[in-house]
């Protein structure tokens, strides 16, 4: 039928590629493929440090077989362009990471550009490419730990998102480790993973 020739050419997945980037990538290299597009909207107005880190990630990702073409949607993007574009007046214009755009739309250093904004402090990473956040910047990611995608530790074990995300920590957890609970009280233990970070899975 039509709909079975349609899912077998398109599938659809529901997945946060910044907060589960493992797990994107498997998705999106199913079956032995690689994304020849990639279409990016995230909010029109999300704030500029998440579309520079998507945008990063399908780079780095897909570095050995980069898609062909990035679409991105991006209003915060876009105003820094446009600023940058300005400051080329006054700058020197032989720095090849000032960006220009042609008459035909074309941006030229628009690589150059980029990697000069992901370089910059408030996108640091460490050595495996993960973004560095405060304690703070961790909590202040979602509204509430449910609302968290589900993470499994290098062990194969979901890893806790209230240990992670919540202003006190996991209750269960933080209680089983200043008293000693029965197996009658099992109902009273967390059983994720509270040795990993649910951010980038390291202990």
């Amino acid at each position: 039928t039509d709909d079975d020739a349609y899912s077998r050419l398109i599938q659809l997945h529901r997945v946060d590629a910044l907060a589960d980037p493992k797990g994107a990538y498997a998705l999106a290299t199913a079956n032995d493929t690689r994304p020849g597009m990639v279409l990016i909207d995230i909010g029109g107005n999300r704030q500029l440090e998440s579309v520079v880190r998507m945008i990063q990630w399908v780079q780095t990702a897909f570095k050995d077989d980069r898609p062909r073409l990035i679409l991105v949607k991006s209003e915060a993007l876009e105003n820094e362009l446009s600023t940058a574009i300005q400051s080329s007046h006054t700058d020197d214009n032989n720095d090849r990471s000032i960006p220009f755009v042609t008459e035909e739309g074309t941006i030229t250093n628009g690589q150059n550009w980029f990697n000069s904004l992901s370089a910059s402090p408030s996108f640091a990473e460490d050595d495996e490419g993960n973004k560095i956040l405060t304690k703070q910047q961790l909590l202040s990611r979602y509204s509430h730990p449910k609302k968290v995608p589900l993470v499994l530790s290098p062990k194969g074990e979901p890893i806790c998102r209230y240990h992670n995300y919540h202003p006190d920590g996991c209750t269960k957890f933080n209680k089983s480790k200043s008293t000693s609970t029965s197996s009658q009280d099992d109902g009273l233990q967390c059983h994720y993973d509270h040795e990993h970070c649910h951010w980038c899975q390291a202990a």
